[in-house]
Order: C-alpha cells, then sequence, then structure tokens
C-alpha cells in the first residue's frame, strides 16, 4: 500500500513539474567578433562557445530561456601591414532570452547578457603578448537579437547577433574621448549554435506516464485478479487513464499474465478502442 502511495505521490510532483513545462540541454558552437573601437573591421577574431541551457514555456508560442556558457570575444588583425593588435577576451556568459515561435520550426529571439570576464590578452602582429594600455572591465552588458530552428525535439540551430550597450563600454578609448552613444570600446559577436536537448519535457513526461502509471496500473490489477468483476472494472478505468500506445502495452501484459481473464481483456479493450 505504502509503495502504490508514493507512486501516486510521484506522479502528482511530475505532473506539477511538467505543467511548468521546463526543457534544458547543452550547447556548444563558434563565435566570430570584433571590438568597435579598435580601428580593426571585420568578425576576423574566431571563438568557442560551450554551456548549457535551460527555458520554460510561458505561452503557446512564447519561452524564457537562460544560458550559461564559456564564450570566446574579441579581436584579430589579420593585415601584417596594419600595426594594430589583436585581443583576446574570454567570458562566462549568463543571458536571459525572450522567445516567440514565428513559425512551426522557427523562433526569434531577444536577450539581456550579462558576461563576467575570466580573461584578457592583447598580442602584436606576431603573436607576442603585449602589455594592455587599460584594463577591460570585468562585466560586460550586452543586447542580442537571434533566430532558432528547431532541426527536432532535440536539436535546435540558433544564430545570434550581440553587442555590447552604447552606454557601458568594455573599455574607454585611448583619447577618453566620449559621446553620448559613443563611450568607447564595445564587443560586437554573431554566433552559431547547436542546442541539444537532453531534458525535454514531452519525453520526460512520456516516460514518466508509461512508467509510474502504467506501473501503478499494473499493480492495482495484480491486487484484484481474484474477482472478475473487480478486474474488468480497475481495468477499464486504467485504459481510460493512458493513452493509446501505452493501453496497447497494458492489453500485452494483461493477456501474457491473466489469460484466465482473455475475454474480459479483449471485450474492455473492444468497447474503447
Amino acid at each position: 500500500m505504502k509503495k502504490i502511495i508514493s507512486l501516486i505521490c510521484i506522479c502528482l510532483v511530475c505532473n506539477d513539474m511538467f505543467s511548468q513545462n521546463f526543457d534544458g540541454g547543452l550547447l556548444t558552437g563558434l563565435t566570430t567578433s570584433q571590438i568597435s573601437g579598435d580601428n580593426l573591421g571585420g568578425f576576423n577574431k574566431l571563438g568557442v562557445a560551450i554551456g548549457i541551457f535551460t527555458q520554460r514555456s510561458i505561452s503557446e508560442k512564447s519561452k524564457l530561456k537562460f544560458e550559461l556558457s564559456y564564450f570566446q570575444k574579441g579581436s584579430k588583425n589579420n593585415n601584417l601591414n596594419l600595426n594594430l593588435n589583436s585581443f583576446k577576451l574570454d567570458y562566462i556568459d549568463a543571458p536571459f532570452y525572450f522567445s516567440y515561435l514565428v513559425q512551426q520550426n522557427t523562433s526569434i529571439q531577444f536577450g539581456f547578457h550579462t558576461g563576467f570576464l575570466l580573461l584578457q590578452k592583447e598580442t602584436d602582429n606576431f603573436g607576442s603578448d603585449v602589455e594592455l594600455r587599460d584594463n577591460f572591465n570585468a562585466i560586460d552588458f550586452s543586447t542580442s537579437l537571434g533566430i532558432e530552428y528547431y532541426v527536432n525535439s532535440q536539436i535546435s540551430l540558433n544564430t545570434k547577433f550581440s553587442n555590447t550597450l552604447f552606454f557601458t563600454p568594455i573599455r574607454k578609448h585611448a583619447s577618453s574621448a566620449s559621446l553620448w552613444y559613443n563611450h568607447g570600446q564595445y564587443n560586437t559577436v554573431i554566433s552559431f549554435i547547436i542546442n541539444y536537448y537532453v531534458i525535454n519535457s514531452q519525453y520526460l513526461e512520456q516516460f514518466f506516464v508509461f512508467y509510474f502509471v502504467l506501473d501503478f496500473c499494473k499493480k492495482i490489477l495484480s491486487k484484484v485478479s481474484f474477482d472478475p468483476s473487480l478486474f474488468k472494472k480497475e481495468l477499464t478505468k486504467s485504459v481510460s487513464w493512458l493513452e493509446k500506445n501505452d493501453a496497447i502495452k497494458l492489453k500485452i501484459w494483461a493477456l501474457t499474465f491473466f489469460s484466465s481473464h482473455k475475454k474480459i481483456i479483449v471485450d474492455v479493450f473492444d468497447s474503447i478502442y
């Protein structure tokens, strides 16, 4: 009896969890970046992004998403004729996104990022380290706009454009010049990310319904199998609780272990399906 009560409690907890519709997983991808205000042009600095994410549906078409990732930014001088240095900036990026589904498999995203600087490095044209004239700010506040395409229920592809907020530069200009729209240097990044859903609420829900509810039904039927009328009553209730695929699995199990009630089992399923 205690086991049955425990199973019911687990099902109720799982049902409450799924009603919140949480998903989560792993992300990895490439970044291309530049630093606005360093006199270099072009997204020449390649980097990587790797981390985790979780998201929650807030309506049929919209979601809130949170990521935590190792994210490489910076700039690179590919023209050796220019006496300009390259920058390597590594961050722990913690963005929040609002996502809205515009088509069946496509959504647009708007995000606010907080990046925590892990490493800052400046190199000359020959790759030698150069002493920084000024340290970069420890935190990079930025916004992003992106698009996500859902390949299937476990994989999605995401492309985002992000830029440091204009009033919170990552570092002042060498001249300390400042205008209302240009207070210093800014990270500008285009990222290409693959999301892999390790925790998918739809798959988890199917698993728990199959394992816990189906297991619960089997226990009840086993306990009342001595009485044909009770067996029929509980079987009818069980079939009404389950999805068709799970009900078929219950039918196969019942015919295997309670062949003496074959007529009851066949009649119950014929009356419902």
